[in-house]
């Protein structure tokens, strides 16, 4: 493939549009991410772009985004024409499109609302696949439509019984994510989960049972039609989406608990021979994991040192998150086109130092929350703390972690008090507690694992409770 890249990158300039976005296509279709032939087919794209139908656009950027390619200028470009041949774009189109913009992290509202608005009027002729990628692609930006939501809902079920294992998930997912619980759409996939369970793989026996647990829809016959086929499968389920079902704690699946332990086991002893300021993700990339859960991530956290803190300070901080929560207008989500759910970390320190004699500066609180790419962070001034690029996730800037800007801060607070360099750092002694609204992904519990090994003398506690429904590791 590489020659083939290196002969057609001079032939591209003669390329028609037809010539260039089924060149795109067919390197999608391989997974074949040649960034130099992915430039030229841009260049290429740029220049004919006014030609482009319907169809092409839709084409080129489904395949930026199946080799994960961002190109900014080709993206706007092929958005602007979009909306302007809007109502040619076919459902198919119109889904591959929301798939492609979503899937790049690209929160582009002028696009978004004319693929909603004609997704509506169409919404007869979307198929099964569509209207699952659809919903899940606005779902994935946190963009909150709801007249396309009411219209994916009826439409669905109207189709249930012609849904995949991997649709049913997939809309389940959407409306869970985006807190919106369709009470008729989620019953009716619920009683065609039961029905077809045999056919759920792992990712979506997982992805099903917290969509339904996360609002409060998960009932005893669901829940138990889960956790029998988890166990049935269980030589063959996946490390996250194994994660994900023990937080769930089904009935009678201690083995899966077990299972994940042993997993964590063997994680472990190769995480830990990995360099934790070296920044590299083929470990995880290897293993395919963005974070081992609630449970989990407690086990590994214990490889390093890190123990849970006493129940009064889980409540402190549950109590400080709640009234940072009710501060908070009622209808926040309106008042931004796109949403993030809110990812909390609070820390609390107290720590000593002998070259610091004001021991009140070595004591503090400090309250972060998860934020979108370009809407401020207040971490990382000293730069000891190192992310990691996530396999799943991997477009998601994981500085913008809540538990990454907390530990930073402190960070920063230790340095501005004269506390530089590593002989320095070993006289940090003390407690540093921290709480987090969910599970912390491997970004985070590295970084945590390298606070412990910058600080030896400073004892960390992590907690991590799930959100909505207040369960702890």
């Amino acid at each position: 493939m590489d020659s083939i890249a290196a002969q057609a990158i001079p032939l591209i300039s003669d390329y028609n549009q037809q010539n260039v976005a089924n060149t795109a296509w067919a390197i999608a279709v391989l997974r074949f991410a040649d960034k130099p032939l992915m430039d030229s087919l841009a260049a290429a794209s740029l220049q004919r772009l006014s030609e482009f139908g319907q169809q092409q656009l839709a084409n080129m950027a489904w395949s930026c985004a199946t080799v994960g390619y961002t190109n900014h200028p080709l993206l706007d470009a092929i958005s602007e024409a979009a909306v302007g041949k809007i109502g040619e774009v076919t459902p198919q189109g119109l889904a591959n499109i929301a798939w492609a913009y979503s899937r790049l992290g690209m929160r582009n509202k002028q696009l978004m609302e004319a693929i909603a608005a004609e997704a509506v009027a169409k919404i007869r002729d979307f198929d099964p696949q569509n209207l699952s990628n659809t919903a899940w692609a606005f779902a994935k930006l946190g963009m909150t439509h709801e007249p396309l939501l009411d219209a994916i809902a009826a439409e669905a079920l109207t189709t249930i019984a012609d849904l995949t294992s991997r649709e049913l998930s997939g809309l389940s997912w959407s409306y869970a994510t985006l807190r919106r619980p369709d009470g008729p759409l989620l019953a009716a996939i619920s009683s065609r989960v039961i029905k077809s369970i045999a056919d759920f793989q792992s990712l979506d026996l997982s992805t099903t049972a917290w969509a339904f647990d996360s609002v409060q829809m998960l009932n005893d016959h669901l829940r138990d039609a889960i956790a029998s086929e988890a166990l049935k499968k269980m030589d063959a389920i996946d490390t996250q989406p194994l994660a994900t079902l023990v937080d769930l704690e089904l009935p009678g699946c201690e083995a899966l608990k077990d299972l994940l332990a042993s997993r964590i086991d063997r994680f472990a002893e190769r995480w830990l021979a990995v360099d934790a300021f070296g920044g590299s993700s083929a470990l995880l990339f290897e293993w395919q994991v963005d974070n081992f859960g609630l449970h989990g991530t407690g086990l590994l956290l214990e490889k390093v040192g890190v123990r849970r803190p006493e129940a009064a300070f889980g409540q402190r901080a549950a109590d400080r998150v709640g009234a940072e929560e009710r501060s908070r207008a009622e209808d926040w989500r309106k008042q931004r086109f796109f949403f993030k759910e809110r990812v909390y970390c609070y820390l609390e320190f107290s720590l000593r130092h002998p070259g610091v004699n004001d021991t009140e500066k070595l004591q503090g609180v400090l309250l972060t929350e998860n934020s979108f790419l370009g809407e401020g962070t207040r971490a990382g001034r000293t730069g000891l703390l190192r992310s990691t690029v996530l396999p799943i996730s991997e477009l998601v800037d994981r500085t913008l972690c809540a538990e990454y800007q907390a530990l930073s801060e402190l960070c920063d607070v230790l340095d501005g008090l004269g506390i530089s360099g590593k002989a320095s750092r070993e006289f940090v002694t003390g407690r540093v507690q921290l709480w987090t609204s969910g599970a912390s992904c491997l970004s985070c519990a590295g970084l945590m694992r390298q606070f412990v090994l910058l600080f030896p003398r400073a004892e960390l506690q992590v907690l991590g409770v799930a959100r909505r429904i207040g369960r702890e590791t």
